[in-house]
């Protein structure tokens, strides 16, 4: 297992009548591999808040998951992105509880989530490093054109926050 790191989350731009499509971008710890993972919107935007350190008024549902853990006695031991069969990638959650470890089948962009909340260490096996090595460096160039960055979505994720805050209060005044 090789030590890997979230880089980035990027939104690929709807173009020629096809949505929008997010993706984590994985780096190889102390190398130069790196790898992208299509995931759903919501757990991209997740990765985004938690990439930008952006605070939240209530806990969300990576950081309200960590926070049911710990209260169980359990700790995030390390998240494994350890298959890839075709192009679906696969990840374990490898959870330490009262009764020993346990490996939790996960999707890889819930597991990156929890990972990040709770600062767990993230290893990809060798063969997914090597599976998904074909990316060209070309190739990233141009989905980098394409595509939003993490700073980006989380922006577009909290835009109208201070609004929604004030007429909250504003409501509550009423009441």
């Amino acid at each position: 297992m090789v030590e890997v790191q979230v880089l980035d989350v990027r939104r690929r731009l709807a173009e020629e009548g096809l949505a929008s499509r997010h993706f984590v971008v994985l780096g190889e710890v102390g190398g130069e591999r790196r790898f992208p993972i299509w995931i759903g919107e919501a757990e991209a935007t997740a990765l985004a808040l938690h990439l930008e350190r952006v605070s939240m008024p209530r806990p969300l549902t990576y950081a309200f998951a960590a926070q049911v853990l710990t209260a169980a006695g359990g700790q995030l031991r390390e998240v494994r992105i350890d298959r890839l069969v075709g192009d679906v990638f696969y990840a374990t959650a490898v959870v330490a509880g009262p009764e020993g470890d346990r490996e939790v089948d996960a999707r890889p962009s819930d597991a990156l989530n929890l990972a990040l909340v709770l600062g767990a260490p993230i290893r990809a096996s060798a063969d997914v490093l090597a599976a998904s090595g074909d990316c060209a460096v070309d190739e990233w160039s141009r989905r980098d054109e394409l595509t939003d960055g993490a700073a980006v979505i989380a922006a577009q994720a909290t835009a109208g926050w201070d609004e929604d805050a004030q007429k909250r209060r504003a409501d509550q005044d009423v009441d």
